[in-house]
């Protein structure tokens, strides 16, 4: 956007507030817009389409979960590991001062 000059700082707020506003407006149209296009070209009626919705994302938050147990469980694996490779060389460390 060009930088516009403005004489006071009121002016400058209200045209700030101004394009907050539209864009806010714009932003809701494109909502609504959305909304009404997804209803008409829906192939299901709204409860078939709210229990495949639900389903899906159901299944959706179950593979992420499953996911994310999977990484935590590999990265406590992989911590577990570098903690004993570590362990054992500072024992070997250790020992090597000593003697």
């Amino acid at each position: 956007m060009p930088s516009r000059t403005y004489y006071s700082e009121e002016a400058a707020r209200a045209a700030k507030t101004q394009q907050a506003i539209q864009i806010a407006m714009m932003l809701l149209f494109g909502l609504v817009v959305g909304a009404v296009v997804a209803l008409l070209f829906a192939p299901k009626e709204g409860k078939k389409t709210r229990r495949m919705l639900s389903r899906e994302l159901g299944s959706s938050l179950e593979s992420g979960r499953d996911l994310a147990d999977d990484m935590v469980r590999d990265a406590v694996k992989a911590l577990e590991e570098q903690y004993q490779t570590l362990r054992s060389e500072m024992d070997r460390l250790l020992n090597s001062v000593k003697n």
